[in-house]
Parts: structure tokens; C-alpha cells; sequence
């Protein structure tokens, strides 16, 4: 059975805690919230990720066990995390990335009833959500993922996809976000569609 949780605006450390103690449920499990001002350093995070001293940035930053480079989560921005069984095979977590992605590709596309993101969907060669991918492509949503056997040798997924709905922007320029420095980050409000943020969760979250 697949359990959805909203937990609001919740640190970091509070969700990662839950989803490791998720692991080991009989269910599968969506969470559904947003951070704080928080930047993430993921497993494949180097210090050239960062153009401001890490101790010297408004938010701190924390390391993350999911795939990735750095980025940044604050209030405005949706994130879904999934807790859920996937086979034991190999390219199990790229399916389940393409899965992920998918859902808010398809909740964006609800959204956007006017087209104001002009074509929504992937990038090649560029992991997350993307906008006017056909024109002049921008970020509106970033992704990382890891799997984990739990004590039963289940293998479990942890961390997942976010959603720029009206995050403050400004916060990425002290980084090189997800290590893209071709294109920029957006979001769904500085494209010039105005959705409420419960609005945007509760879509991702049924997606």
C-alpha cells in the first residue's frame, strides 16, 4: 500500500531521520513538505559547486547520502520524497528517477493550463524538470535518489524530486546548482504562472 504524508515545512535532519526509520515499513510511503532555507551537498558534491564559502552562506549546508551535487531547498519550493520497494536490479533507480519525474512533468502540464512554461519536460543529458525545453530551457525542478536494502534485503528508495513553485531564486546564485552552469534556475512564479503552493503539492502529490 502506498501511504502519502504531508508534513508541512520540516529541517532536513527531522525527514531524513523519517525516511531512514521508513525503510524497514511493510508499505510504501510519499512525503510531501517543504525546507527551510537549507542547501544540500550531494555524494557527488565538490567544493567548486560553491562561489561563497559554504560557512559563509545565509542557510546552512548539509550533506545528503542521495545522488547529485548541491542545491538549494526553501519554503516556496515542493519536495516529494518517495519510500518505496523497486526491483532488484540494476537500472531499478533510473526507472524509478523516470518515474519520479514523469509524475511532475505531468502536474506541471495540469498547471500550466495557459502554456506559459512553453514545452515542460526533460532536458537530454540534464537530470530534473525543465521549461521552454524547445526554446531556451530553465530548471524549474531538481532530483536525486538513492536505494537501500533494508533488514529483509528489500531494496528501498530514499530522497526524491522538488518542484520551484515560488522559491526565492536569489538563493542559487551562490552556488552552481546540480552543477549546471549552462542554464538557469527558474521557477513556476518567475515564468509568469501563479499557483498556490498547496495548489502545486497536492498535484505533485496525486501525480
Amino acid at each position: 500500500m502506498l501511504r502519502r504524508r504531508h508534513l508541512g515545512r520540516v529541517t532536513f535532519a527531522e525527514v531524513n531521520d523519517f525516511q531512514h526509520a521508513l525503510l524497514d515499513a511493510a508499505d510504501d510511503y510519499l512525503l510531501v513538505f517543504e525546507h527551510p532555507p537549507t542547501y544540500t551537498r550531494g555524494v557527488r558534491a565538490s567544493n567548486e559547486s560553491f562561489l561563497i564559502a559554504p560557512e559563509s552562506l545565509a542557510a546552512p549546508v548539509v550533506d545528503a547520502d542521495r545522488g547529485g551535487d548541491v542545491t538549494y531547498h526553501g519554503p516556496g519550493q515542493v519536495v516529494l520524497w518517495a519510500i518505496v520497494t523497486v526491483d532488484d536490479d540494476p537500472s531499478a533507480g533510473r526507472l524509478h528517477v523516470g518515474r519520479l519525474e514523469d509524475g511532475v512533468i505531468n502536474a506541471v502540464k495540469a498547471l500550466d493550463e495557459q502554456g506559459m512554461l512553453g514545452l515542460v519536460g526533460r532536458l537530454e543529458g540534464f537530470p530534473g524538470i525543465w521549461a521552454h525545453v524547445d526554446t531556451a530551457p530553465v530548471k524549474i525542478g531538481q532530483v536525486g535518489v538513492r536505494t537501500e536494502r533494508d533488514t529483509t534485503g528489500r531494496r528501498r528508495t530514499l530522497h526524491g524530486i522538488a518542484l520551484n513553485v515560488n522559491v526565492d531564486l536569489e538563493a542559487f546564485t551562490a552556488i552552481v546548482p546540480c552543477g549546471v552552469t549552462e542554464y538557469p534556475v527558474g521557477s513556476l512564479q518567475s515564468l509568469g504562472l501563479t499557483v498556490g503552493f498547496e495548489g502545486a503539492e497536492d498535484a505533485i502529490a496525486e501525480s
